[in-house]
Formats: C-alpha cells, structure tokens, sequence
C-alpha cells in the first residue's frame, strides 16, 4: 500500500465528521465572489467579463500544479500530484483561448472558430486524463515523464488547431458545429464514468478530497452542457458555462491544496503522537550509534531525559555495555551498512535479552540514519525456556504413557500367560526412559528370566533402578532397569517421573500376576466342580461300579485338568491294583504303570494304610536324580509332572480301588481342591454302596407312587369336597369330583387362586377379607403344621346359588389341601325348626288347653293354662317330677304310665289323671297323649305332654289341639305332646 493510502486511512475518522454543509457552503463563498466580480464585468464588455473568468481559472489551475509539484516528495500522494500536472497543463491552452476569443482582434479574420477548437481540446484533454486519475490511487507516478506527455499533448494539439487541421467546432453566423457538440456531449459522458470510479474508490481518499473532486467534476459537467446551447459566443449559455468553470477549478484548488500542504502538517503532527505511543524504545540513530532522536519509552527505559539522550552512544544505554561496540553484532550490522535487520542481544547468564529491530531511515539526509527498535524479550525468552522445558518433560510423559498403553496392552489380553506378559514388559520397558538406546531391563521371577541378566547390570546403584514384584504380600520376582558403564550421565540418571513409572509398572505387573493366579484357582475350581457335578449325576444314573468308575474317569478329563491321571482296582483292597482307565499315559508306560502299582515299595505300597483309612495323599514327585529313582517316576519328570494326588474309592470302609492324579504346577492342589477331592471320594463312597442303595431307592419309589396313587383314588373318591392349591404359585392342581358335584366348577374354571376367590366370592369387600384371612391361615398351617380351619362362608356356585360351608386347610410340603363340609341342608332345617318353633310357641301359649312337657317324669314346660287350671306357678312345677303333683290313686298312675306307648312310635292316646291343685283343690282331667322317642336318647327316655282342659266347654278346642299336636309331632324331633281337658 502506497504512503498516499496509509495517510488517507489515517485522516479519514476525523475528517469523515468534519464534511458538513456548514463547510461546503464556505468553500463555496469564494467561487460566487469571483463569478460576481466576472458578472459585473459584463456591464463594462463580455470581453472583460470573458478575461477575467479564464484569468481566474489558469491562475487557480498553475497555483495547484506548482503546490502539489513542489510538495510531492513530502506528501507522496500521487493521486493528488496526476490532477494537479493534468490540470495545469490544460490550464496552458487557456491564455491562448482568451487571446484569441472573438473580438480580441488578435485573429486576420476574427472568427470564433479557433477559440471554440483550443477550448473543446483543453477539456477533451482533461476528461480523458481525470478518468485515468483513481488509478493512482494505488500507484505511483513519475512527475517528469508525467510533465513530458502532458505537454507533448498540449503542444501537439495547438500545432494542429494552429495548421488549420483541427475540425472545425464554430462558423460564424451558424454557430456551433455538430463535432462540437457531439465532442461536448462525449466530454460529458467521460466525466460522467469519472465521477463514478472516484465514487467507487472514495475509500481510498480523504472524505474532503474525494468530496471537493465530486463537486468539481459536477460543475465541469454542467460547464460542458452549457457550452452545448448557444449561437453566439457572446450568449449566456456561454456567459453560465465559464463560470462554473469557475467553480470547477476552485473545487479542485481546495482539493489539491487541503491535501498538499494542511494535511500532511496534521498528519506530522499525528505521527509524532504516535512516535510517542510507541510501547517500546524506538530511537534514530546514526551509522556510528550516535543518537538523535527518541520517544517517551527511550526516557522511561533509560531513566534519562530526551535532551539528555540525544547525542549518547545508543550502545551504551540500549545495549550490552560489558562488550565493546566493535564486537556488538548490532553496531557492526550497522556500520557494515546492512539496511533491515532484527538481531536479538543476550547477556551471558541469560537474565537479560533484547531484540533490536533496524531499519534505514529514508530522506534526503547526507548523514544515513536508522531507525531502532528495542524490546525487551528476557521474559519472552524465560518463557520460551520453560516451554522448551515443559515440552521435553511432555516427550518424557508421552514416552511414560506410551509405555504404559503398551502394558495395558498386554494386560488386557485375554489369553496371555505370565511368561509371555513378563517377557513383553521387558520388551516395552526401556523406551519410556530418557535414554531409551541405552537403558537396558530385566526382570527375574519364578517364571523365568527375562531382558538382561542381573549380574550384567553395573553395581553403581545410581545407574540402575529396580523393583520388587509382590503377589499377595510374598515376593515374587524383581524388575529393573540401568544404563551401561560406558555411557557418560549426570548425577541424577533417572527423573522423579521415571522413579515413579517404575513404582506403577511393578504395581501393575504384580495385579496381573496375582489376577491371572486368581483367574487360573478359579477356573480349576471351576473344573473341580464340574467333576464333583458330574461325578454326582453319575451317582444318580449309574447302576453299577464299571458304569460308575466310566462315568468318574469322564468327568475328570473333561476339562484336561490333569495331564496324566488313572483309575484302578483291587480285589481285596490289598496290593496289587490294576488300572482300568487312564488319560495321558501311552500303552509302553501303561505297564509300567501296572508294576507300580503292584510293588510294595512304590508310593501306593507306602500310603496304603492311609488309603485304607479313607484318606486323600498329595505329594511332590521326588528328584529323578534318586537312587530309588523308579522307571515311573524318571517317566514323571519327562512330561513335566511335580504333584501327584492318589484319591481312594472305599465302600463301606472297604478299599474297592483309587485314583492318581497328576498336575504340572507347584499349586495345583492346595486346600479347596484338596477338600473337592474329599467331597468327591465321600459322594465316589456313597455311590459304591449302590446296589443297596438302589435297591431301598427302588422300593421307595414304589411306595411313594403307591401312597399317591392311594392318595389320588381317597381324593377322587372322598365324599367331602376337596381342592389342593400350590403354596407358592396359587395354582389350583385338583378339584375332586364331590367338589365339582357341589359348587359345579372344575380346574378349567378356576385354574388358581384369584379365579377361585373371583368365582365364589362375589361381594369385593367379603373377597378382599377372606383373602387376607386364606393368608394368614396359611401362614399359620405352614409355621406350626396345625390345621386351619375357616369360619362359615357363602360359597356362589356355578349356576349362581349358594352354599353354606366351612373349610379346613393343611399344609403338605408346597401344596395346600382344602376340605369342605356342607352345612346348607343343617343350616336350612335349623330355621325350618325355629320358624315351627316360633309357630308351636305362640300357639300353645294362646290356647284354652293346660299343656305341659315333661322329660324322665319331670317338667320341662308348662304353658299359662296349665297354672292356672291347677294353680301352681311354673316356678313351683318346673324341674319336679309330676307324680308329685298328681293323685296317687292307682287307676290314675297307670293311666299315666301307659299314656307314651312304645318307644319311637308316634300317635296319639287318652288317659285320665288328677292333680292335686295349689291349696288341696283337686283337678281331675283327660286328653290325648302323642309320643316320640327321641333320637340320641335311651330307650324309655320320653319326653311328654300334657293338656287339660274341660270337656264340656272345650270339645272344638280338642279337635283343633289334636291337628296342632300331630303336626309339631311331625316337626318336633324329640319325645312326646300332651294335651288334655279337665274331667
């Protein structure tokens, strides 16, 4: 970007606020004081008033082309510079159509021709040079070949208008020619896209200039159109175009000059301001360092005042004076002549750094000067240090954590064992540390060694650093890492970081080791139980020993548990056994194996009491190396065997055989899979027992499918309705036939509990309680083993009646039985009765006849008429016997004993008696006597009745009382009514 543009941009905030019409209309005032004084002219000639206009015009014209040439190295707007040379220049052709305008006389034939021809050339030069103007707005131009073309233009247009060979632009007495008024029409076109491109490119102008140029080019264009309408040279089209002429150049004068030589002063002003806003010490130096000028931040780094710094050497203030300035890279820079540099100085020890930034200072001095720029960048510096700093300690903990991705790697492997994780630890390990060439691991456990040997690694123990690896608090190896004695280190070789990655990695190595150990016991307890299980479904299933024994020798090598293991037998639990099965023993062997077993002093010769005894032995096979070494055992430590366990299969303390088990690892049998073992030859001892035990299991099978099947035919066939519930699931399982008879559903109907309660109880709060009462009732039954049993309930039928019942609930393992004894037909005669009851009562209360009941002789009732025929009171009769209150006369006591007749029989008989009334009166009376005897009672056990009433006044009563008495005989189940009259 040109300086023009950065001068603009800079201006342009201030002045975008300070254009107003306030302004436009002083800029103005001037132009209409000199159109007056032109106007006032014509008054005298339109000669003069002619002269003076284009005297004004050529005098503002060569004003701005002098300002703007002159001023054009100090304000290097180049934009400004091509109007002010274009104008000028076409303000040169303007005395020469003053001179030569129509009436001067200066002309042979005074015409206005060669006037219209110099004028219409003038601002055909014009237009075309102000729409060429807005590209210098980003360019520079080159004033002398500038001035060159510029008059070469203008001088070679006056020779042709001065040959006669310009077109001709006036006749006299016609007036303007069409060249001319086309070539006006044509400069106002050119002004016209003119306008607009400075429009377009306003941005890049100050608002003033590009205001100022505006108004300029509209008064060229109406000047223009003025000069299209008019005859005669002397007309006021013409007189109206030359002074916006007036105007026109005026526009541009205030344009040009604001531009050339006020605002570059504010401008000065400005940057001087912004000299001393710079933050950091900007000083102008000279090529010996000398300095001659400062801003505010040279005084404040300083300390000194600007008088007091300028003329001091700059490196003595601004740079490190304990070197001398031959040897200062800036000051040779500079006195070498090398134009822009940037050169940072640093002390020594590092704790002072700047940078200095130079550049030459253009203009026209003879003494070259530089521009320098010093900031302070020791902080930048200690900044960048400690990044530096944080991004190594980043490397070393990218390394640290690639190295533990690497582990997890490894540890999150499925089927990795322990050598192979140990042996890819040792592999990742050195990479993590800072010298990860050098550095060299090991690692050293049960398992293995793995990396480097131990007694490689150099006994300087800051050279190396180690780790113990523990698994449940026992030691189980020992990792580490160090450096070669040829490779040079500091004092500290290995970082706090790396300490500590060696701290997680053992912890890490060692949760792994003591998981992977967990995860192995576990899965062979796992097998361990998968062979107690099979072993005891074999129990189940199996009918004899050899399908027992198949079934054992299946099970324990399902899995491959145990590389090597056999079953054998004996015949009278002494020596010899012969296997019967084996797993991972070949045939050659295999006999070895029989001899084995056959000779006392082998392992089995020597356990065999405790094999007897039912007792389980593990131990380590012995060294090959032995001198009793046997051909089996050397055979053992070929295929890797340590432990061996040999179990014993006893049947009712007798040894019947055993089993070998052999195992690789040091661990394999330690005291859980030793207790499975016992476990598994405890349930091996039961099996054994089997033909008996099959045989007692045979027979209680039938007898609990007979006692069912009894059960089921006692349920079918029971009188009483029965339903047997699940405890557990509310399932109905049975509904006998009685209680489908009774109620009429089946377990189609109700298939549980909720269908019974829905079904029976139709009433929701009824349902609700009995629910909650079956609940506790069964809870209750199944705590104490007692039988529920329910209160009477309403039970709904199928066909929508009901029945009248209660229940009682036992609880047989996980099933309820549920009995129901009807009580609808008792229930139902029991208010028959009390209904007939009611009836006898009222009636034999209200009748005229004396009745009373008495029960082995004595009475039980007596009605009202009854004490008043005989007049006792029922206190003094009830309860005694009634041979007390009657007449001993013979005749009257048999007629009282004959009156029941025979026992169970019913019917009626009289018999005549005399009761000795209250006060002596004796009463003498006969009637009918019915009898019953009565159900649950001895015979002769009667109860009777008695009625008296007199015969001559009750005859109808008699026959009314006999049809009453027979029929309560018929509804009254117990003994005997009388009724009679008196005699």
């Amino acid at each position: 970007m040109s300086h023009h543009s950065i001068f603009t941009s800079l201006a342009n905030q201030r002045e975008a606020t300070a254009f107003s019409w306030q302004s436009a209309l002083w800029v103005s005032l001037p132009p209409l004081l000199l159109s007056a004084v032109c106007v006032l002219g014509t008054s005298i000639s339109y000669l003069l008033f002619h002269t003076l206009a284009e005297l004004i015009s050529i005098i503002i014209a060569l004003t701005a082309l002098v300002v703007a040439t002159t001023s054009r190295r100090f304000t290097r707007n180049h934009f400004v510079v091509f109007i002010a040379v274009v104008i000028g220049w076409c303000a040169a052709l303007d005395p020469a159509h003053t001179l030569v305008f129509k009436g001067m006389g200066l002309t042979l034939n005074n015409s206005a021709n060669p006037a219209t021809q110099i004028w219409i050339a003038a601002r055909a030069i014009q237009a075309v040079a102000l729409l060429f103007a807005p590209l210098f707005l980003r360019r520079s131009v080159r004033v002398g070949w500038l001035h060159l073309v510029m008059g070469g233009i203008t001088l070679g247009v006056g020779g042709l208008i001065a040959a006669g060979h310009f077109p001709t632009a006036y006749i006299d007495g016609q007036g303007l020619t069409p060249f001319k008024i086309t070539s006006e029409y044509v400069i106002v076109a050119l002004l016209g896209v003119t306008l607009w491109r400075l429009w377009r490119d306003r941005k890049l102008m100050a608002p003033t200039l590009a205001y100022h140029l505006a108004a300029a080019v509209v008064a060229m264009i109406l000047s223009e159109l003025a000069f299209t309408h008019y005859v005669s040279v002397y007309s006021n089209a013409n007189l109206i175009g030359h002074l916006f002429k007036i105007f026109a150049y005026w526009f541009i004068y205030i344009a040009l000059v604001h531009n050339t030589l006020r605002e570059p002063f504010t401008m000065l002003a400005r940057a001087a301001s912004t000299y001393d806003a710079v933050p950091e010490p900007t000083i102008v130096v000279q090529t010996d360092g000398t300095i001659r000028e400062a801003n505010q931040a040279s005084e404040d780094y300083t300390g000194l005042q600007l008088e007091q710094l300028i003329g001091q050497s700059s490196h003595t203030l601004f740079h490190d004076a304990s070197i001398p300035a031959e040897h200062c890279p800036v000051c040779l820079r500079i006195a070498q002549g090398t134009a822009t540099f940037t050169q940072e100085l640093v002390q020594e020890k590092g704790f002072w750094a700047v940078e200095c930034s130079v550049a030459p200072f253009s203009g026209n001095d003879p003494e070259h000067a530089y521009v320098r720029v010093i900031r302070d960048i020791s902080q930048r510096r200690q900044l960048e240090a400690e990044r530096e700093t944080l991004v190594y300690n980043l490397g070393e903990r990218i390394k640290e954590l690639r190295c533990l991705y690497a582990i997890s790697d490894l540890i999150e492997k499925p089927d990795i064992d322990i050598p192979s994780l140990l042996k890819g630890v040792i592999d990742v390990l050195p990479s993590a540390f800072r010298f990860p060439e050098q550095a060299q691991a090991g690692l050293v456990s049960q398992w293995g060694q793995f990396g480097m040997a131990f007694g490689d690694c150099h006994n300087d123990n800051t050279r190396q650093l180690q780790r113990p690896l523990e698994v449940n608090g026992a030691t189980v190896g020992t990792v580490w890492v160090c450096y070669p004695e040829a490779i040079p280190l500091d004092d500290a070789p290995f970082l706090a970081e790396e300490q500590e990655l060696m701290d997680t990695v053992a912890l890490r190595v060692s949760e792994t080791i003591e998981n992977n150990l967990a995860a192995a016991r576990l899965q062979r307890l796992t097998n361990f139980y998968e062979m107690l299980s099979a072993t005891n479904r074999a129990i189940v299933h199996c009918r004899s020993i050899e399908q027992l024994l198949v079934a054992l020798f299946e099970a324990l090598s399902a899995h491959s548990t145990f590389p090597m293991l056999f079953i054998a037998r004996t015949n009278n639990g002494q020596l010899p056994f012969y296997p019967v099965h084996a797993y991972g023993i070949n045939d050659t062997h295999l006999q070895t194996l029989t001899r084995t077993l056959a000779d006392p002093a082998s392992l089995i010769g020597q356990i065999l009491p405790q094999l007897q005894t039912g007792n389980i032995v593990c131990t380590a096979v012995p060294p090959a190396s032995d001198d009793n070494a046997s051909e089996w055992i050397t055979y053992l430590h070929a295929q890797g065997i340590t432990e061996r366990a040999i179990m014993p299969l006893l049947r009712e303390g007798e040894l019947l055989g055993i089993v070998g088990l052999y195992a690789t690892r040091a661990d394999a049998f330690d005291q859980d899979q030793l207790r499975l073992l016992g476990e598994m030859a405890t349930d091996m001892s039961f099996a054994l027992y089997s033909p008996v035990a099959e045989q007692r299991r045979i027979a209680a099978e039938e007898l609990a499918t007979l006692s069912e099947h009894r059960f089921r035919e006692v349920f079918e066939s029971s009188p009483l309705p029965m339903q047997i519930h699940s405890v557990t699931t509310g399932t109905i399982h049975a509904i006998n036939r009685a209680h489908t008879k009774w109620l009429g559903y089946t377990t189609a109907d109700i298939s549980n509990e909720n269908d019974w309660f829905e079904h029976v109880f139709v009433d929701p709060d009824i349902r609700e309680q009995i629910r909650q009462l079956w609940q506790q009732d069964l809870r209750l039954a199944q705590s104490s083993s007692l039988i529920a049993r329910s209160p009477e309930l309403t039970l709904r039928c199928k066909d929508g009646s009901n029945r009248i019942a209660h229940g009682t609930m036992t609880v047989v393992g996980n099933d309820a039985v549920l009995a129901w004894t009807d009580l609808t037909d008792i229930r139902h005669g029991e208010l028959a009765l009390r209904e007939s009851e009611q009836r006898f009562r009222s009636m034999i209360e209200q009748t005229v006849s004396g009745i009373y009941v008495r029960r082995d002789g004595s009475y039980i009732y007596v009605n009202p008429r009854y004490c008043e025929m005989t007049g006792w009171a029922a206190e003094d009769l009830l309860g005694k016997n009634v041979l007390e209150f009657t007449v001993q006369d013979p005749a009257v006591l048999q007629s009282i004993h004959a009156a029941p007749g025979p026992a169970g029989r019913r019917g009626t008989q009289h018999c005549l008696f005399r009761a000795v009334p209250a006060q002596g009166r004796r009463t003498a009376g006969a009637g009918p006597a019915s009898g019953h005897h009565q159900l649950g009672q001895q015979p002769g056990h009667h109860r009777h009745g008695a009625g008296h009433y007199r015969a001559q006044a009750y005859r109808t009563a008699d026959r009314q009382l006999r049809e009453t008495a027979g029929r309560l005989n018929e509804s009254h189940p117990a003994g005997r009514i009388q009724h009679g009259r008196p005699a």
